[in-house]
Formats: C-alpha cells, sequence, structure tokens
C-alpha cells in the first residue's frame, strides 16, 4: 500500500497558520501558506503589549464568547495549555508567568515569532508572501477531489485547505476581513462581525478634563438598566471615553448592545477598596477641618479626577469644606463609588485586538474541518469565538491551528 503525501494550502501566515502548518508538515504533509503581507506573523508582535502573552494558565470556557462558546472544548481537550507550552519548549522557548499570564523570559513577541519562523524553515514549508487575494475552487467530481487555489501569480492544486486569514481586527498587520468572503463563496455563513477588545466612546465634554487619568476600578456593564458584568482593573481615560484592560474585557457586550442601539451605560467605582458607606463617613469628617474643598479631599483620589467630580457635585475646589451641604457631599461620594457614564460609540476595527463573530461554529466539525466543503478547514479568529483579554485569543489560535493541521495531514492509503 503506497501511502500518499497530503498537499495543503494554508491561507494566512498567523498565529493559527504557523501552527497548522508546523503541525501538519511534522505529520508528512507538503504545506504552503500563502500570506499576502510581506512577511508572516506581524500580528503577533502586537500581542502582549508587544510581550507576546500566548496562553493563560487558568485558561477555561468560561473565558470565551460567541454564538456556541463551547465549541472550544473539544479543541482543547486535543491541544490544551499544557500542550501549548510543551510545544513551544521543544522549540527553544523558555517562559515566565505572572497571575496566569504566560510570557516569553525575553519579554519580547519577536522571540515567539522568531521560533515559529525557524520552525517553518526548518521543515521545508513553503510560504508565498505578497500573494495577493487568493481564489479558492473546489474539485468536484464523484467525490470531492481537492481544491485550486490561486494567487496573483500562480495556481496549485492541493488536498485540503486551511482558512486562517484572521478577522478584521487590526487591518495594518494583515486581518483585512478577506476571510469572511472566501468563506461564503465556500458555503458558510457569517455571524456578524463587530470590534471586541477595545475602548468605547462617551461624551467629551465630561472625558475631556481627565484624559490621561489611569485608576484602579471597578468597572459594571449595563444594557437597558439591566446589569450584565462587571470587571477591576487599571481604567484608562481618554479624551474620548473609557480604556483599559477592564473596558477590553466588557467591551464585546457593550459593542453589540450599541450596534443594535441599545442604551449602554458603565457604573465606574474609582475606589474599589473602600465601602461607600466608610468612605462618606471619611469625607464627612473632613468637614470639620478649616480648609477648602481642593485641601480636605486631595488625599482620596486623582489630582484631576478629584477636581472633576467634585465639580460634577457642584462643588467649587476652593469652597470652605466647612460650608458645603450634606447633600452635595453625599453626591461626591457617590460620584466616586457609582459614576454612571452613558456611552454610545466605540473604537472602530483598526483599534480592536480580536474581533466577535465570524463563520458560524455549527457548520464546522470538531476538528474545525467544514461541514460544508470536505477538506476545508477554518481555524483561528475567523471562526465565531472570541476571549478575553490575557492569552486567551493566542490559545484559541494555537488550539485550532494544531488540530486542523494534523487532521488535514492524516494520510489515506491507496
Amino acid at each position: 500500500m503506497i501511502k500518499v503525501m497530503k498537499k495543503i494550502a494554508i491561507i494566512g501566515g498567523g498565529a493559527s497558520g504557523m501552527m497548522a502548518a508546523i503541525a501538519a508538515t511534522s505529520r508528512g504533509a507538503r504545506v504552503t501558506i500563502y500570506e499576502h503581507k510581506d512577511r508572516v506573523g506581524k500580528k503577533i508582535l502586537t500581542t502582549g503589549n508587544g510581550k507576546c502573552n500566548l496562553t493563560n494558565l487558568s485558561l477555561s470556557k468560561d473565558d470565551y464568547r460567541g454564538n456556541h462558546p463551547s465549541f472550544v472544548v473539544p479543541v482543547f481537550e486535543k491541544f490544551s495549555v499544557e500542550d501549548t507550552l510543551r510545544f513551544f519548549e521543544q522549540l527553544g522557548l523558555f517562559w515566565k508567568e505572572k497571575n496566569g499570564y504566560v510570557y516569553p523570559v525575553s519579554n519580547q513577541a519577536a522571540t515567539v515569532l522568531d521560533l515559529l519562523r525557524f520552525e517553518c524553515k526548518r521543515l521545508n514549508i513553503k510560504i508565498v508572501t505578497e500573494c495577493g487575494a487568493v481564489s479558492i475552487q473546489p474539485i468536484n467530481g464523484k467525490k470531492q477531489e481537492g481544491f485550486v487555489v490561486q494567487d496573483k501569480s500562480s495556481k496549485e492544486k492541493f488536498d485540503c485547505v486551511i482558512l486562517a486569514t484572521g478577522s478584521k481586527a487590526a487591518p495594518v498587520t494583515g486581518s483585512d476581513g478577506s476571510g469572511y468572503k472566501i468563506a461564503q463563496k465556500l458555503g458558510h455563513s457569517i455571524v456578524p462581525v463587530l470590534p471586541a477588545l477595545t475602548a468605547l466612546k462617551g461624551k467629551e465634554e465630561f472625558f475631556k478634563p481627565i484624559a490621561g487619568v489611569r485608576v484602579d476600578a471597578t468597572l459594571s456593564l449595563y444594557i437597558e438598566n439591566e446589569y450584565i458584568l462587571s470587571d477591576t482593573g487599571e481604567l484608562q481615560l481618554t479624551a474620548y471615553g473609557l480604556s483599559g484592560i477592564p473596558v477590553f474585557q466588557l467591551s464585546r457586550y457593550a459593542i453589540k448592545a450599541i450596534k443594535e442601539k441599545q442604551k449602554v451605560h458603565m457604573v465606574c467605582d474609582f475606589l474599589p477598596g473602600v465601602r461607600k458607606k466608610v468612605l462618606l463617613e471619611k469625607i464627612m469628617d473632613r468637614k470639620k477641618l478649616p480648609m477648602n474643598a481642593e485641601e480636605a479631599f486631595c488625599g482620596i483620589l486623582n489630582k484631576k479626577l478629584l477636581l472633576h467630580l467634585l465639580k460634577q457635585a457642584q462643588i467649587k475646589a476652593t469652597d470652605m469644606v466647612q460650608n458645603v451641604s450634606d447633600d452635595k457631599l453625599r453626591e461626591f461620594c457617590g460620584l466616586i463609588k457609582q459614576c454612571k457614564i452613558p456611552l454610545f460609540d466605540y473604537l472602530p476595527f483598526e483599534n480592536a485586538q480580536v474581533c466577535q463573530g465570524g463563520v458560524d461554529t455549527k457548520e464546522l466539525y470538531e476538528n474545525l474541518e467544514s461541514k460544508m466543503q470536505k477538506g476545508l478547514f477554518i481555524v483561528g479568529e475567523l471562526v465565531d469565538i472570541d476571549g478575553k483579554c490575557g492569552g486567551y485569543n493566542l490559545q484559541w489560535a494555537w488550539s485550532s491551528g494544531y488540530v486542523a493541521g494534523v487532521c488535514a495531514a492524516k494520510k489515506k492509503g491507496e
């Protein structure tokens, strides 16, 4: 019996595409990566603020979103966080972790990308860069016989195709949304695609005076006055609204609601370590002092934020605190602990880390193979799965790419 070497085309040379290529080639397949940028893995360089948060030790299915988030479970069972760490260790990576977040010891995302590139080179994986728009045509006879892949300068037949083009997030790195069109032409439906893990916009007149302030805060998201979710971390106040990791963690729900023209607001607790009752007592105690409001309360918050919240409570910084009414002081306390901020918009795909939406997981088998086209696999951000900040999206890229690469490379005897 002759073993036939599978020929596999991978469209997209990002994290999931390179992982799929390495996994497939390691199992005897001949792989070609098509990448329309001038080099592979550009988006990897931006992950983890350039440090590459490549996975998270506390990962669970609850860290993922989508119409069917449980779709991740069998994929992670086939290639887990432990498998990911073992894979990169075998490539020579030394890693460290902080609060479950895993980074290369080098603190450089380029280290992770270089290891992947060098492994692709060692395995003689063919990489076609600046390939232009790619078209995929199924070859249908009595049974499906593969695909013809055409780029701007060549046409070639493959047994399998793995779509790993990424989403629309950060298009400058190569994720321009072209994969959605390819998937649709091959029979797939797309869950509406919107930004996720990005900043949210509010009224500029509220935010401009406090632009640049960073403060540890607890944020609670409300949609149509119904509580949705909370997160705590470093909040970044900008001239247009709210940014920072806790905002990103809540943003996918806010963005979807804003798109559907629902009322969205955030309740910000700027002093999460102090109970409101205790804070109010301390504020009222300061009323005994012969000081103005700025002097009396300067130890509570960042000065710029403090003065802004005093103004919102109609208290002048120069007002003698003894003369400020109890009602205004209660309002000031309420603004510190429960500041309601309406939100109307969000930053676009160019500023998003990932997208929500994508190829409907109901149209994929557990091994990421298409139910519409035998031999077609769809992985990474192109799928309707998105994770929280913290290495979860890269883990999805590694796991989905690996599983698809292994399954695509399975050989059939003739």
